[in-house]
Parts: C-alpha cells; sequence; structure tokens
C-alpha cells in the first residue's frame, strides 16, 4: 500500500464541488491537504457524495408442469438513494535520510436506501385469464462503515536502490441490512394470501495483513525481488429472518434463517529476476500460495474445509529491434478467488418467486494468459493473445417448475478459451488535438456443466 503523496514543502491542498442532473441528482465532493517540513509529511483527503438512480428489470419465464405450460409475466421498479462519506488522514516521519515509517488511516460511512415494487402474473399458454398474480413491496435500509490502519516502513539500504519495506494492515467492515418485504398472492376466485417478511442482517469483515519485500540491483543492469505476505480472514453473516404467523398473530423464525461464518488464511512468498542485455530484456518470477479456508453454516452445524497450495510463474522478454519497432512475449498464471458476499449462502428477495442465493461451495477460477506485442513508432501497438480459465464463476439461474421458484446464484460452470487481437493507435494530429483509437476482435469458446445440462459454444 502506497497511497500517493505531494513532494511538495510547506501547505497545499484543494477542494473539488460537482453535481451532476439526470433523472435523479448526483453530487460528488471531495478535497486534499497536504503540508511538508522537515522530516513530517501530513496528509489528509476526504469526501462526502449523494447519489440517487433507479432501475426496472422485466421478467418473462416458462414452467411446465402436468402437461401444462405456466408463464409469468413480471415487471420489477427500485429507486436506490446513497450518502457516502470517506476520510484519509496520514503522517509519514523521515527518521534518517535513508528510513521512513509511516501511518495512513482510513474511513468510510455510507447510508443506502431502496424501495422496490414488483408485479407479475401467472398464465397459462393458451387461456386469456390469470391464474394467479403477485404484488410485492420492500424496502432495504443498508449502512455500511468501514476503517483500515496501515503501519508502512522503508528503509534504501545503500545509494545503488537496495531497499527493504514493510507493511501492516487491519481492515474492518461493517454493514447491516434492515429488509422488509411484503407479498400478496392474488387468485381470481379466491382471497388473496400474504406473507410478510423482516430481517436485521449484520454482517462483518475482519482482515490482518503484513508483507516484506526486498529489492536488490544486481550488476550488468539486473534486479532481484523477493517478498513474502500473509492474510488472515474472517466474516460473520446473520440472517435472523422472521415471518408474520397470521394464527398467532406474532413474528416468528422463518425457514430462511441462517448463520454463516467464513474464515480464510493465505500464505504467500514471490521471487523475481530481470534483467537487460543490450536490446533484450528479460523477466521472471515465481509466487506460490497456500490457501487454508473454512465455511461454516452455524445452525445446521455444518463445515466446509478445504486447503491447497498453488505456485504461479510468470515470465517476459522484450526485443528493442530499433527506434520504431518494439516486440514483447509475456506468459502468466493468476488466480481469481470469488468474493465473500458471493459465498453466503442468503437469500435477497424480489419476492417469493425470486430471489438471490450465495454458494458456499464455490472455488478459485484459475487463467493461464500467454500475450505476443508489438509496438511501432511508440504509437501503434498490436497484441494477440491466447487465455484459458478453468472453474469460471459465473451467474446462472436455477428454477423449479413446481414451486415456479426462480433464484439467480454463482457456480463454477466451465472452461474458457479465449483467443483475440487488439489494435490500438495514439497519436498527435495537430499540436492541439490527438487521437486514440482502439480495436478488438475475439473468439471465446466455453464447455461446461449448467443445470445438468452439457454447454459447449463460442461467440466471436
Amino acid at each position: 500500500l502506497r497511497p500517493k503523496k505531494s513532494r511538495q514543502l510547506g501547505m497545499n491542498g484543494s477542494v473539488n464541488i460537482s453535481y451532476v442532473q439526470g433523472n435523479y441528482p448526483k453530487s460528488p465532493n471531495s478535497f486534499n491537504f497536504n503540508y511538508r517540513k522537515g522530516k513530517v509529511n501530513f496528509f489528509t483527503s476526504g469526501g462526502f457524495n449523494f447519489w440517487q438512480a433507479d432501475r426496472r428489470q422485466t421478467l418473462l419465464r416458462k414452467f411446465r408442469q402436468t402437461g401444462q405450460v405456466y408463464v409469468f409475466d413480471q415487471v420489477g421498479t427500485d429507486v436506490n438513494t446513497s450518502r457516502n462519506y470517506n476520510a484519509r488522514i496520514g503522517l509519514d516521519y523521515t527518521l534518517s535520510p535513508r528510513t521512513t515509517i509511516g501511518i495512513l488511516a482510513t474511513g468510510n460511512y455510507n447510508s443506502n436506501f431502496s424501495r422496490s415494487t414488483s408485479i407479475g402474473d401467472f398464465y397459462v399458454v393458451g387461456e386469456n385469464t390469470a391464474d394467479s398474480s403477485i404484488v410485492a413491496g420492500s424496502t432495504e435500509k443498508r449502512p455500511r462503515k468501514n476503517g483500515t490502519v496501515n503501519l508502512n516502513f522503508r528503509r534504501q539500504l545503500n545509494k545503488t536502490g537496495q531497499e527493504l519495506t514493510a507493511d501492516l494492515d487491519f481492515i474492518r467492515y461493517r454493514s447491516t441490512l434492515d429488509q422488509f418485504t411484503d407479498n400478496q398472492v392474488r387468485f381470481p376466485a379466491a382471497p388473496a394470501s400474504t406473507y410478510l417478511l423482516r430481517g436485521i442482517l449484520p454482517s462483518d469483515i475482519t482482515i490482518y495483513g503484513g508483507k516484506i519485500d526486498y529489492v536488490h540491483p544486481l550488476r550488468k543492469e539486473s534486479k532481484l525481488e523477493a517478498g513474502v505476505k500473509s492474510t488472515y480472514i474472517q466474516t460473520d453473516n446473520n440472517a435472523p429472518y422472521e415471518t408474520y404467523n397470521e394464527a398467532s398473530g406474532k413474528w416468528v423464525d422463518d425457514v430462511r434463517k441462517d448463520h454463516f461464518i467464513y474464515e480464510e488464511q493465505i500464505s504467500a512468498a514471490y521471487i523475481n529476476f530481470s534483467r537487460q542485455l543490450n536490446k533484450w530484456g528479460f523477466q521472471a518470477g515465481l509466487r506460490g500460495e497456500h490457501t487454508n479456508t473454512t465455511g461454516r453454516q452455524v445452525l445446521v452445524d455444518k463445515s466446509i474445509p478445504r486447503s491447497y497450495f498453488q505456485l504461479f510463474p510468470t515470465a517476459y522478454v522484450s526485443y528493442g529491434m530499433n527506434d520504431q519497432n518494439q516486440f514483447g512475449l509475456s506468459y502468466g498464471r493468476r488466480i481469481e478467488r470469488p468474493n465473500y458476499q458471493d459465498l453466503n449462502p442468503f437469500q435477497m428477495f424480489l419476492d417469493l418467486y425470486t430471489y438471490n442465493q450465495g454458494n458456499p461451495f464455490l472455488t478459485p477460477q484459475f487463467t493461464n494468459n500467454i500475450e505476443l506485442n508489438h509496438v511501432f513508432k511508440s504509437r501503434l501497438s498490436t497484441t494477440l493473445n491466447y487465455t484459458t480459465t478453468t472453474d469460471i464463476i459465473n451467474d446462472i439461474l436455477k428454477q423449479n417448475d413446481v414451486t415456479k421458484v426462480t433464484f439467480q446464484t454463482k457456480e463454477n460452470i466451465a472452461s474458457r478459451r479465449n483467443l483475440g487481437l487488439a489494435l490500438s493507435y495514439n497519436a498527435p494530429l495537430t499540436k492541439w488535438w490527438t487521437t486514440s483509437l482502439y480495436g478488438n476482435v475475439f473468439n471465446n469458446l466455453y464447455k461446461g456443466l449448467v443445470n445438468n445440462v452439457m454447454l459447449k459454444t463460442d461467440v466471436t
């Protein structure tokens, strides 16, 4: 973590105020201030953002049941209002000409409110009258706050660029979803059925991290870099959903009530070597990561433990043929982990028949990428890439024809092969006019299993 800081001596700062008007207003505002004198550098910044927007979604679904085809025609709308406050404050102190220590603290508070409505009709294909309809309304209040503290150390070991840096981080996220939903299912010749659901759902994420990096320049334009890093993450998500029981006139526990705790510990180390040899440039690196995770559904006492070790090599070769032509060839392997909310198995409602649900069984996806690049006159860049990804995390819809319920979730559904060609051109046309052009053509091939059906498709 190396935030940008002004190197100007004395005091300086700026204030930005703006207003945007679309269907709804928006107003992003910010300030920053910096003071540097002697061995001390003090800096701070902050902002306030107001944001409001609406959304409309239409859904048309078909269900096959007892020889008939039902259609669910649905329209949903919501209006969302958000107010965000953020602040950052830090201090660097120069212990000696080669040693600097620093502390940085950031904070953020977001107040979010949304109101949504959903109207849908069930009818049988071939019949003119509706079998039933649903009218649903819900409100959500979601205050979020987070804070981070970073301690950093930098030591220049000599004048040749040998350097040691270290960071310690503590991050805390806290949010609470206060949700209320009212669902009324109406029938042509029967009384309406009402379903009320409420819940105050807290979510806590705590992250501890530390890393050390070392840079050692070598002879003949060579450099060696190495480092270690370790992080520990815990998320605690509680969903004490309640439904209203008309017979007793009381709120009781709903079947959707849940409590999910997720813990993740990642230890990593890397080494990287680079060298420039006349017109040739070489770079090679290797990172190893060991991961331990445990997802636990508290109410049913069910745990999902995982432990794995992965290596991530990188390599790069460059060749400067002349002042007009430069070539580069690179290879890299990387990992993309599911985010913490995607692992959370809770249900987020639009109505009784439509909701979103996380998946605690998600695993990371892995990508191998090869790129060949050519730059002509520092203006025209051409890149050819070949990429393969396994265990792709993607949104899918699951549907129950009997209950007529459809929900969206994420799964590791497929592998992908991507082949692409990209061209970009950047150059001044006149002293006052510069053009930037970009074009990309690619082909994606997907293979996998979606809802127990084989998938094989490609798109160009």
